[in-house]
C-alpha cells in the first residue's frame, strides 16, 4: 500500500486508517472549529499537541506491519531504546519485543496517557516546550523516531537531543514523508501545492533525501544512509565513539 502521510483530516466524519502512522486523518481547518487552540507563542506549548490528540479517537490501533517489523529488528540486541515522539505508543510493543528497556518521549500528556495503556512497562517521559529530553546522556542504544520530525519546531534541538541520549556506537532511525522531485513537479502541475502544504496542517517540515541527510550530518551523526520506501524516507544514522 502506498505511503500516504496524514494531515489529521476529518473526511465527512469517516475514519481513515493510515498505513504508517495509523492515526485518523483530521483536516486541520475543521479541527480548529472543534477545539480551541492555544494562542501562538515563541515556543509552541504542549497544549497545542494535546489539542491535536484530542481529535484522534482513543482506542487500540494497528501499526503498519512493515514498520513494526523494522522497529523490532532495529531494537533487537539493545539494552535500552527510546521512541522519540512516541505518540500513543503505536510502536512501543514492537520496540520492546526483544526485551529492551523502552522509553517513550512525547510533548503531549494526553498521548502519553494512551501510550501507558498500550505499553504499561514503558518508561514514558513528557517533553517540555523547549524540546529537551528528560533523559540522561548516553542512556540508550537506539533511538526510533517515526513520523515525528516533520512536526517539530526546532529540528536542530530535537536531533541534537537524540544524539545526546544515545550511547557512543548507538543508532538513530528516522521515518518521515518523502518529497522527491517528481512529487514536487506533480504538485505544481496539478495545482495541488496549496492543499499539500496546508498552512493549518501540523506538518511543519518537508524533507527530501538530501535535506534529511544534511540535517543529520549537521547535528553530528555519522554513517548516514537514507532510503525511500512507499513514499517515506527512512534514515539510519550512527553516533560513532570518539576517536583519540
Amino acid at each position: 500500500m502506498p505511503y500516504r502521510h496524514f494531515h489529521y483530516k476529518l473526511l465527512g466524519g469517516r475514519k481513515v486508517a493510515h498505513p504508517a502512522e495509523s492515526v485518523m486523518h483530521v483536516r486541520y481547518s475543521a479541527a480548529r472549529r472543534q477545539v480551541r487552540l492555544p494562542a501562538p507563542t515563541t515556543i509552541m506549548s504542549n497544549e497545542y499537541d494535546d489539542s491535536i490528540w484530542e481529535l484522534v479517537p482513543p482506542g487500540p490501533r494497528e501499526p503498519d506491519p512493515e514498520l513494526a517489523g523494522r522497529a523490532a529488528e532495529f531494537a533487537d540486541g539493545a539494552e535500552a531504546v527510546l521512541d522519540l515522539g512516541c505518540g500513543d505508543g503505536l510502536y512501543l510493543p514492537a520496540l520492546a519485543s526483544g526485551g529492551a528497556t523502552v522509553f517513550g518521549a512525547d510533548r503531549s500528556e494526553l498521548a502519553l496517557e494512551r501510550a501507558a495503556a498500550v505499553a504499561p512497562r514503558a518508561d514514558l517521559r513528557e517533553v517540555a516546550g523547549n524540546e529537551r529530553l528528560p533523559i540522561d546522556d548516553n542512556r540508550v542504544d537506539r533511538v526510533w523516531c517515526c513520523d515525528t520530525l516533520e512536526h517539530v519546531v526546532d529540528t536542530q534541538t530535537v536531533l541534537s537531543e537524540a544524539r545526546r541520549v544515545l550511547k557512543p556506537g548507538g543508532s538513530l532511525l528516522v521515518v518521515t514523508p518523502d518529497h522527491p522531485l517528481l512529487l514536487r513537479l506533480k504538485l505544481v502541475a496539478a495545482a495541488g501545492w496549496n492543499a499539500h502544504f496546508d498552512p493549518f496542517s501540523p506538518h511543519l517540515r518537508f524533507y527530501t533525501a538530501r535535506s534529511l541527510r544534511d540535517a543529520l550530518d549537521t547535528c553530528g551523526f555519522d554513517e548516514v544512509v537514507v532510503e525511500r520506501s512507499r513514499g517515506a524516507l527512512i534514515a539510519l544514522a550512527e553516533r560513532l565513539p570518539a576517536t583519540a
